[in-house]
């Protein structure tokens, strides 16, 4: 069985037993938008002209969507931005590029105990020219994998700070070579404040992606801010 597949599997018992001892009351809901800063470094041979790299950076907007259940929770994101900067190649020297970007995200995950919690993740990319989402370098990549999360509160119960690390399985992609490996790490700290229905997020993400002869990592903050609807505010 894949690794992927039994996660997916642990995942979903853990739920049930999850969603089967929650009470009515743990209902929770959120709607938000949050602004990314976004850094992306591309590291690959280009024949002839020896090793290139591109370095862009840019701003991304989002909007999420998230229901709690007890101790199951789940999560809906939508990004989209342009990436600009140089790409440098060997004795060719640099050129002016641009990159379009949009995300999609699904996770869900269960907490098992007050510190850590498990899920998985599906994440599907779109990157192409921001001139057309059909010029020559398209690419979409979808991937999965599981996740564990690191949770602690900084002192106060409106506070709440984790670490979560995600290993990534390439499901599928198309205008680029097969990714081989990839992983994601993301450090946050929460403030739900319990008279205000409102909620935010700051955050700092690294993800790591190999394909090919290619290496490439998308790195930068996260600001988000969400009214939380239904339920008790934690």
């Amino acid at each position: 069985m894949r690794p992927a597949r039994l996660a997916a599997m642990t995942l979903g018992l853990a739920a049930g037993f999850a969603a089967l001892s929650a009470s009515a009351r743990a209902q929770e809901g959120g709607v938000g938008v949050a602004s990314y800063w976004v850094r992306n470094h591309v590291a690959r041979e280009v024949p002839p002209l020896g090793y290139g790299r591109d370095l862009l950076d840019g701003t991304m907007l989002g909007v999420a969507g998230r229901f709690s259940y007890g101790r199951l929770s789940l999560v809906a994101e939508y990004a989209a931005g342009t990436l600009g900067g140089t790409t440098y190649a060997g004795s060719a020297g640099s050129v002016r590029t641009e990159r379009a970007v949009r995300d999609t995200e699904l996770r869900a995950r269960v907490r098992l105990f007050g510190w850590l919690a498990l899920g998985y993740e599906a994440h599907a990319r779109h990157l192409a020219l921001s001139v057309s989402d059909t010029a020559a370098g398209a690419a979409t990549w979808r991937l999965s994998g599981p996740s564990a999360t690191l949770l602690a509160t900084l002192g106060r119960p409106d506070l709440q700070a984790e670490v979560g690390y995600v290993h990534l399985f390439s499901r599928r992609t198309a205008g680029s070579a097969a990714i081989t490996g990839a992983l994601r790490t993301v450090a946050q700290v929460t403030w739900s404040p319990t008279s205000r229905p409102i909620q935010v997020a700051l955050a700092y993400c690294f993800e790591r992606l190999d394909h090919g002869a290619e290496g490439e990592d998308f790195q930068g903050g996260r600001v988000s801010v969400s009214y939380r609807f239904g339920g008790l505010h934690r």
